[in-house]
Parts: structure tokens; C-alpha cells; sequence
């Protein structure tokens, strides 16, 4: 489990990278797609507040050791994964077709939540 915090610490570099790289980016490249930048802009977002979240799932099998923190745990690494590396894709590389991926990943971030509260909850009984 201890590999989801250098997990988290390294999405949470890449993800002040990525916003920092692409601000400037875009607005060099992107002026006339307002859409790319929306969306690039709710990859970031998502992307940090979701490493934050797998240092919950951390906490939280430190906290009661059980099956549903790692799942959690794998369900955000992968919508990280999917979800952002979709838009980031798209944004930088122009792969239009990577962002097919990305409702899989937003599902996975839904699912991540969930596996969370699951945690918790059982963590009190």
C-alpha cells in the first residue's frame, strides 16, 4: 500500500507540471478551441484533487487493514489514468480518439468515491 503515496506524490508533480506547461501552452496554441481549454482545465483539477484522494485510501489502510483501500486505491490510479491522460492526450498530442477513454475513467473516480466510503464505514464496525 505504501507504493499509493509515492503514487500520489508523483501524480501530484505531474499534475502541477502538466497545468503549469499547458496554461502557457495553450494559450499560444489554443485560442480558437475554448473547449480544449475547459476541458484541459477539469483534467487538472480532477487530476490533483484525485492524488490527494489516494493518500485517503492510504491513511485509510493504515488506519483498518481491508481489500476495499486497495481497490480504491487502483481505481484511482487508473481513472487518473484514463480520465486525464485522455484529455492530455488530446490537448498535446492531437489523438482525438484518446479522449474515448475518458468516460471509463470518470466512472472509475465515481467507483473510487464509493470503495471510499465503503472504507470508512467499515473501518467503524
Amino acid at each position: 500500500m505504501t507504493i499509493f503515496g509515492v503514487i500520489s506524490g508523483i501524480f501530484g508533480f505531474i499534475g502541477v507540471a502538466i497545468d503549469a506547461i499547458g496554461a502557457h501552452w495553450l494559450k499560444a496554441h489554443a485560442k480558437d478551441a475554448p473547449q480544449m481549454l475547459e476541458s484541459f482545465k477539469t483534467a487538472t483539477l480532477y487530476h490533483m484533487i484525485h492524488s490527494l484522494l489516494l493518500l485517503a485510501a492510504l491513511f485509510g489502510h493504515r488506519m483498518t487493514p481491508h481489500w476495499v483501500w486497495a481497490v480504491a486505491g487502483t481505481t484511482i490510479v487508473l481513472g487518473i489514468t484514463f480520465f486525464c491522460g485522455g484529455i492530455y492526450a488530446k490537448t498535446f498530442l492531437g489523438w482525438s480518439w484518446a479522449t474515448k477513454v475518458t468516460p471509463f475513467g470518470g466512472t472509475l473516480f465515481m467507483i473510487s468515491w464509493l470503495l471510499l466510503a465503503i472504507g470508512f464505514f467499515l473501518s467503524k464496525h
